[in-house]
């Protein structure tokens, strides 16, 4: 049996296994595994990235029983592999959170009060994720999806004021009749 394991942050470990287990069999049919497969498949070697390979302290071991390296092209794990792997989890993961806290405070839930539930879910420590880091990641999705609503709302109404403009523009010209149609 193969069993891999990439080195990861502490709190995207904790993420993982949350949501796929210890005993995880490397898949397609779910997007963590999807991941792993193509970074496997095309290493990226990022020379920028061995600075920061000091932080990921964890590793997350899976199986690869199902997919032999020598049938699928598999290679090992390099900085840029282990770095966009763990970026894409983190990603993820900030996703479902704004979800889950933004549904919570539209319910009526504090702010507070929703992102320690979701920490609490997932038993970040303040060394893993903080409170405060996550609050401010939170209000700076909010402010960006306020602007992108704004910019949408705002963009159809000039793009008819420009059209408007620009017929006003273009000279009159008498109606030309067809011959075929009667007067």
């Amino acid at each position: 049996m193969s069993i891999l394991s990439i080195p990861v942050r502490p709190h995207v470990k904790k993420y993982l296994l949350v949501h796929l287990g210890e005993d995880y069999d490397l898949s397609l049919g779910d997007q963590f595994g999807i991941m792993l497969l193509l970074l496997l498949r095309r290493p990226l070697k990022d020379k920028r990235k061995e600075a920061s390979m000091s932080e990921y302290k964890e590793k997350f071991s899976f199986s690869a029983a199902g997919y032999p390296a020598q049938k699928w092209g598999l290679r090992s794990f390099t900085t840029g592999t282990i770095y966009l792997f763990g970026k894409y989890v983190e990603e993820v993961m900030l996703k479902e959170m704004y979800g889950q806290v933004a549904t919570h405070v539209d319910n009526g839930r504090g702010l507070h009060d929703s992102i320690n539930e979701w920490r609490a879910k997932y038993d970040f420590t303040e060394a893993d994720k903080s409170f405060d880091a996550v609050k401010k990641s939170y209000q700076r999705q909010t402010k960006e999806d306020t602007y992108r609503k704004s910019a949408n709302r705002h963009a159809p109404l000039k793009a008819v004021r420009v059209l408007k403009r620009e017929l006003l523009k273009l000279p009159t010209t008498a109606l030309i009749q067809p011959a075929s149609l009667p007067a």
